[in-house]
């Protein structure tokens, strides 16, 4: 299963320019976020596709920004998102 979502760039860069992001999931029992997938910055709104999900899992993600000096702090997370067939209610 996969979720899409959408994020726009940071309003500051630290004086360098953002080279990608790193999206993080976490699921309801975990602790910790854990690093999923990163992404280029080259377009805005940034999008994701995060796959590999299960079926009734309850997820939370978040994205950092990356350049020269490194990793920003993460954005808020996401709201917490039960994973399910799309067509279903």
């Amino acid at each position: 299963m996969t979720i899409n979502f959408r994020w726009n760039s940071p309003k500051f860069d630290g004086g360098r320019p953002v080279t990608h992001y790193i999206v993080e999931q976490k699921a309801k029992f975990e602790i910790d976020y854990h690093e999923v997938q990163t992404f280029p910055s080259n377009q805005d709104p940034q999008e994701a596709i995060v796959s590999g999900l299960k079926e009734s899992n309850i997820y939370e993600f978040r994205v950092r920004a990356v350049n020269k000096a490194g990793q920003s702090k993460p954005c808020e997370p996401t709201q917490k998102h039960v994973c399910k067939h799309r067509n279903c209610k």
